[in-house]
């Protein structure tokens, strides 16, 4: 698993202007359906499917610090790990636009030499630690069993495993969408609209064929593209008819890649066609026979 991290550098700018971190998380949602929002100012993208599209991961990530800031004009900056904690660490050490890209299974030795007070832990047993002599995350994650088990009881398990960089859980995205997706690059930049048109329309066809297949109803068309400027640009559609025909779709895409810049040039575009959002919860119902139903 690869996870990215969003942070912006200015927390408190996140919650005077919710409307524009919501629409940073949205726009990141134009990459992958997997964000998950912690708080105001920093989010988790599951980039794992995303990153064998793109050159490598630090082109990926760059997508994403300006697709954050094409949507918010707030230039965050993006660290990229195997758990959502090490991507978190990473990001936090950058200046606004830069982006860092640990090796998978380098998390612990890049964790080790950091204060335990990088825990997510309550000030009373993060004292209790430093009374014990753990300094660092190294110190925590070497800790054998017994000693957390008898010293400092279940909490520390979960800080040991962030402590060696690993996952606690998947990410939890902010409503659970079912998505149809591709990414279309060019070797030759586009610079005609007409032809990025008819290349949209068959991407959208072939996404909408995916999607019926599925016997899925598309609710939210999203069109992103990355230009040879390096500006990434978003255009989405919510449809008021889920129903609609792949032919309705086309015309969406078609409006909406009318509007584009192209002349500046398109290396990619990604198109992806949301369902409705799913309920995360699910009912059981449980039946108990009576006491004098004996049916077989």
């Amino acid at each position: 698993m690869q996870i990215a991290c969003v942070v912006w550098p200015d927390r408190a700018e996140a919650v005077r202007r919710l409307r524009a971190w919501e629409a940073c998380l949205d726009a990141l949602e134009g990459f992958s359906s997997i964000v998950e929002a912690e708080a105001p100012g920093v989010a988790y993208v599951d980039i794992t499917s995303l990153a064998p599209h793109y050159p490598d991961v630090e082109t990926l990530a760059q997508v994403l610090v300006r697709t954050s800031y094409a949507a918010a004009k707030t230039l965050p900056s993006v660290g990229v790990a195997a758990s959502a904690f090490a991507a978190r660490i990473a990001a936090e050490g950058l200046s606004p636009g830069e982006v860092a890209v640990w090796p998978v299974g380098a998390e612990r030795e890049r964790l080790a030499s950091l204060s335990v007070r990088r825990l997510p832990l309550d000030d009373e047993t993060l004292d209790s630690l430093w009374r014990a002599g753990l300094r660092t995350l190294d110190e925590v994650g070497r800790l054998p069993a017994t000693v957390i088990a008898s010293t400092f009881g279940p909490t520390l398990w979960r800080a040991q495993r962030l402590a060696r960089g690993e996952s606690l859980r998947p990410l939890r995205p902010r409503q659970v969408i079912l998505r149809e997706s591709s990414r279309q690059t060019f070797e030759t930049p586009v610079y005609d609209t007409l032809r990025l048109r008819a290349l949209g329309a068959i991407q959208v066809r072939d996404l909408a064929d995916r999607l019926r297949r599925r016997g899925l109803r598309c609710a939210r068309l999203r069109l992103t593209g990355e230009l040879i400027t390096q500006d990434v640009w978003q255009s989405s559609r919510l449809l008021t008819d889920p129903s609609a025909a792949s032919a309705v779709l086309t015309q969406h895409a078609d409006e909406a890649l009318t509007e584009w810049p192209v002349a500046l040039g398109v290396l990619a575009v990604t198109i992806a066609l949301d369902t409705a959002p799913q309920v995360q919860t699910r009912e059981t119902v449980l039946k108990f026979r009576a006491a004098g139903d004996r049916r077989e």
